[in-house]
C-alpha cells in the first residue's frame, strides 16, 4: 500500500531496487576478507553452524560470504532473505517448519533442512534494500536481545563495506584513466615537489627535455 501512496508501484520498486544492486558491482566478485570476518563473527557471536551475507537480484540470492554452506547461491523463489525487504526490520522464524511461509520450501524439506533463521536488511543510503545478513540453525531456537543487537552493528557493518568498495572501486578506475591521459598525452605533462624538483614525467616531456 505504502509504494501506491509515494506514487511507485512495486515493479517499479523492485526494479530500482535490483538497479541499485548491480550499480555497486559487487555481485559474483570474489571473496573478500573484510565480508568473510563478519559472517565468522555472526556465526560465533550467536552460536550458529550458518551465517550469510545474501545479496538478492531479480532471480537469485548469491552469497558475498558465507558459513557453513557450500553452495554459492540459490533461487530467489526459496530464498527467507527477500522476506526482510517487506520486514524493514529483524526477520525472525523461529521453527521455519511450522511457518506457513517456509515449512514446504525444499531448504527446509532438504538440505541444508533450515529449522530457525534471522535475517536483518542490508539497507543503502537511498533506502533500497541491497540483501540481507543472516544466521541459520537446524534446530528451532530463538536468540537473546545483546545477539540481535550484535548482529544490527554487524549489518550496518556490511552496509558500510559495501559502499565504501563502490567509492574504492571508482577511485581506482579515475585514476587508472589519469594515468592514461598522463602516459599517452602529446604535450608535457609532469608532476613536481614545491621545491620544484620533477617527481614524474610523461613520455613527451621526457623526449622535449630530453
Amino acid at each position: 500500500i505504502c509504494d501506491f501512496l509515494d506514487g511507485k508501484s512495486p515493479t517499479k520498486k523492485e526494479s530500482q531496487r535490483t538497479q541499485a544492486l548491480h550499480e555497486y558491482e559487487i555481485l559474483d566478485t570474489a571473496a573478500e576478507a573484510e565480508f568473510d570476518r563478519i559472517t565468522e563473527i555472526a556465526s560465533r557471536v550467536c552460536d550458529m553452524p550458518i551465517s550469510l551475507i545474501s545479496l538478492v537480484d531479480k532471480e537469485r540470492q548469491w552469497f558475498k560470504s558465507r558459513v557453513g554452506l557450500d553452495v554459492e547461491e540459490t533461487p530467489r523463489d526459496l530464498s527467507f532473505c527477500q522476506y526482510t525487504f517487506t520486514e524493514d526490520r529483524l526477520l525472525e522464524v523461529r521453527d521455519a517448519a511450522e511457518d506457513e511461509r517456509f515449512k514446504f520450501n525444499s531448504l527446509v524439506t532438504a538440505d541444508p533442512h533450515i529449522r530457525y533463521y534471522v535475517g536483518l536488511p542490508l539497507v543503502d543510503a537511498n533506502g533500497f534494500s541491497l540483501g540481507a545478513l543472516c544466521v541459520i540453525d537446524r534446530v528451532p531456537r530463538q536468540l537473546d536481545e545483546n545477539q540481535k543487537h550484535i548482529l544490527s552493528l554487524l549489518r550496518d557493518e556490511v552496509v558500510t563495506l559495501i559502499t565504501n568498495r563502490r567509492e574504492k572501486e571508482k577511485y581506482k578506475e579515475n585514476e587508472q584513466k589519469l594515468k592514461a591521459f598522463f602516459d599517452h598525452s602529446q604535450s608535457l605533462m609532469c608532476t613536481h615537489d614545491l621545491e620544484g624538483n620533477l617527481i614524474t614525467v610523461n613520455d613527451a616531456g621526457a623526449r622535449l627535455l630530453g
